[in-house]
């Protein structure tokens, strides 16, 4: 079976990493949260957390989580944490509580086994920092990474060779502009987004298909340097692309 890996970096710096397991001892490379929102899972309420949207359904396997690691500030990472997972956003399902270890601040390091979804199909995932190492107000982790595979069934065959065959992205990691490349896609007018990894949205346009081979600059020189996703929407079918944004 073939697996799809869901690089979900929370910063940049650390997709132009000599080692990729490996992750930087900058702060700058982490996801942090000093002050408590509210949880799109209403059962959470106020509290630290960040939801990944994959764009598609996803059946879902192991992960590996990276803890904040800057030096002299690992007490940010989290200790204690809680998955949700969704299909629609709205209605959430508890998967798993999970034990963090405190990151070494080293640049060695390679972080840790995550909870197992076990084949559940989802495409929003939420992780709750619950508790921290100590720091008085900040939580934190470095990067996610999901295994996985499209969901596909009898009808999604086409999605699926799609989204391994027929888009191509040129140069990524890039800095400033890449080319988006479709080929051999059906005919027709596309919609395509860029989103962060919490589904923000950054851009949106549309794109004419009408022949075998269509390109599409994208001038990404104003953005914060970081993880997205790029988006394209035909019909009911959404197929997505991991950008990598260096500065």
């Amino acid at each position: 079976m073939k697996f799809i890996i869901l690089f979900l970096f929370l910063t940049s710096t650390a997709l132009a990493q000599q080692f990729p397991d490996r992750h930087s001892t900058d702060l700058s490379d982490s996801w942090t949260s000093c002050t408590a929102t509210e949880n799109p899972n209403k059962v959470r309420e106020d509290s630290h957390w960040i939801m990944y949207d994959f764009g598609n359904e996803y059946k879902l396997q192991g992960t590996t989580v990276w803890n904040v690691n800057a030096y002299e500030q690992t007490d940010i990472g989290t200790q204690e944490l809680v998955i949700d997972y969704s299909n629609d956003g709205e209605e959430w399902t508890e998967l798993a509580y999970h034990t963090m270890s405190e990151a070494p601040a080293s640049s060695f390091y390679e972080g840790e086994e995550g909870p197992n979804f076990n084949g559940i199909n989802a495409r929003y995932v939420i992780i709750t920092s619950l508790t921290n190492f100590g720091h008085a107000t900040c939580y934190g982790l470095s990067e996610v990474r999901f295994q996985a595979t499209i969901a596909t069934s009898s009808t999604d065959i086409e999605e699926q060779k799609l989204i391994d065959n027929n888009i191509e992205v040129s140069p990524n990691p890039f800095d400033n502009e890449t080319m988006i490349t479709l080929t051999d896609l059906r005919l027709g007018t596309y919609n395509y987004s860029v989103v962060d990894i919490t589904g923000k949205q950054f851009l949106n346009g549309s794109i004419d298909v009408s022949s075998e081979k269509v390109s599409l600059p994208l001038n990404m020189g104003n953005f914060t340097a970081g993880a997205y996703i790029f988006r394209l929407q035909y019909d009911t079918l959404t197929i997505s692309k991991q950008l990598q944004l260096i500065k």
